[in-house]
């Protein structure tokens, strides 16, 4: 199987640019998949992902909340919950800094192939049908369970 170019420029750019700053990860393993693969991987706070799309041989498309996908949902996840609600940011402050990551964030995502993660039925189905699609084409995808951060629960999350 040839390799296809899944990542755009903005992607392959952004992986050229953090990889000399993420040396101390071991990912010798993973040279050895075969894609298509599903690469499972843990989300802690950003770090796996920004690892596993930058280190891996692979161009995994990701699994993304869909509200990093479009810029006003973008800016109203990191204002109203990221910022102001879970860091307990003042609103100048985080309005700031999710006006920025609002206008970048999404640019980025779509670079890297994201496919869109919706918490309803119908777009659930639509989500499983892109990433089976994605599968037969001989993509790879790369999926990070979701982390219920405000939970007091002793578990990860259902």
């Amino acid at each position: 199987m040839n390799k296809k170019k899944i990542y755009g420029p903005l992607a392959r750019f952004l992986r050229a640019g953090v990889r000399p700053f993420l040396h101390r990860w071991d990912t010798s393993g993973a040279q050895k998949a075969q894609p298509p693969a599903v690469y499972v991987v843990h989300h802690r706070n950003m770090s796996g992902p920004v690892h596993t799309l930058a280190l891996l041989p692979d161009e995994p498309r990701p699994w993304v909340l869909h509200v990093f996908l479009d810029r006003h949902e973008c800016f109203a996840q990191y204002y109203g919950y990221t910022f102001r609600k879970r860091f307990g940011w003042p609103a100048p402050a985080a309005w700031a800094a999710a006006g920025v990551l609002s206008l970048t964030v999404p640019a980025v995502v779509r670079s890297f192939g994201a496919i869109p993660v919706y918490r309803s039925l119908k777009e659930t189905r639509d989500m499983m049908e892109q990433s089976a699609q994605a599968l037969l084409r001989g993509e790879s995808i790369m999926l990070c369970p979701d982390v219920a951060y405000d939970s007091a629960a002793p578990a990860t999350g259902e």
